[in-house]
Parts: C-alpha cells; structure tokens; sequence
C-alpha cells in the first residue's frame, strides 16, 4: 500500500515537472523571440532612441523573460502556506538544537569580558554530528590580544570550521577554547554567538591596536 501512495505521488510529481518544463521552455523561446525583436527596433530607430534606453529595454525584456516560468507556482495560496509551515518548523528544530548543545545555560560571561582577545586553542577536536570522523583533530594555537591571523589550506582542511567552533556552533568532542582566560564550554551559548555587544566588542578589540610586530600568519 506504502509503494502504491508513492507511486501515485511520484505520478503527481512528475507530471508537475513536466508542465513547468514545458513552461520554461516557451516562456524561454518567446523571451528570445523578444530580446531580438527589441535589438532589430532598436537598430531601426537608432536615431531616435539613445543607447542608455535600449540597454534598460533589453535588460527588461530578459528579466520578463526569467520571471515568467515561476508565476504560475508564486500564485497559488498552498505554497505560501505550505513554506510558511516549513519555516516555522525548521525554525522550532533549530532552536531546539541550539538549546540542547548548551551544557551551561546558567553560565555568564565576567563583567566586561572579554577585555583583550587572547584565543587559546587547546588540542580541539570536533566532528559536526555523532560517529562522524573529526573534523578538526588536536588543533592547539595561541593568538595573542592584537594579533591578526590569516588561516590557509585547501578546501576541506577546516577553516570554516575553525570559526564554528570558535562561535560554538557545535561543540568539541575533546580539549577546549579559552577566550581571556575564559573556556566558552562554561558560558551559556547565546553569550558566545551572540552577534551584539560580545561579540562586536570582542571584534572591535582585537583589531584596535592593529597587528604586532611579531604577527605571523598560519
């Protein structure tokens, strides 16, 4: 019975796909037919219209031409609702996430912290969900208040994911980052990822005094 409903909504759906294909394709052929129509005109009555409105005339036609093909799906009352569902539940399930990944939801940061912006990395290791190989294996360095640091490697060799765990968007299977004396493990997440007064202050602070002379780049 199972097989049966997916066959049937497959049916569904492939029907769907093959009418906004077909859409797509005439909408795409009298978009063209239009674009050329409008350069032959514009050629024609070069002496009468300025190159600055045959520029704005050709942009428009090809806009017309790409917004066509999704009016009939941006119409329909289902689809906004449907995305407006969607939206909300995704949104529950982030913030259940968020709420979950934090041990310490008591802990707040010192008054004024962070005051320098010293960042210690100390044998940090992360993988993005359980039994996933680690991302980042034993990574151990010191930045020092003031230093500016540029991280390089190929694709895949962990930088974004230096940031994330910088900002606890997961959370370390092993070792720990310390901000000024200060393992984020113990303070509640919104402290750490919150993109207003911590944070910019902690931003505006490491690059104030500007790089040392000993910067280094790793």
């Amino acid at each position: 019975e199972n097989i049966r409903r997916i066959n049937v909504n497959h049916l569904a759906l492939f029907n769907t796909e093959q009418c906004h294909v077909w859409l797509a394709f005439w909408c795409d052929f009298y978009g063209a037919i239009m674009v050329l129509a409008t350069c032959l005109l514009s050629v024609a009555y070069k002496e009468s219209v300025g190159s600055a409105a045959v520029g704005l005339a050709i942009s428009n036609t090809i806009q017309e031409s790409d917004v066509a093909p999704a009016l009939p799906g941006a119409g329909g009352p289902g689809n906004g609702l449907a995305n407006g569902n969607g939206a909300t539940s995704s949104s529950l399930v982030e913030i259940k996430v968020a709420d979950d990944k934090s041990p310490s939801p008591d802990g707040e940061p010192p008054k004024d912290w962070p005051t320098k912006g010293d960042i210690r990395f100390e044998k940090v290791c992360l993988r993005y969900y359980p039994g996933a190989p680690l991302a980042l294996k034993y990574v151990s360095f010191h930045i020092m208040d003031g230093e500016k640091i540029g991280v390089v490697g190929r694709t895949g060799s962990g930088k974004t994911t230096l940031l994330m765990a910088l900002f606890r968007m997961f959370e370390l299977a092993y070792g720990r980052i310390v901000i000024d004396g200060v393992n984020l493990a113990h303070l509640k997440l919104q402290a750490v990822e919150d993109t207003g007064p911590h944070a910019s202050k902690m931003l505006r602070r490491m690059a104030a005094d500007g790089p040392r002379d000993d910067s280094k780049d790793d």
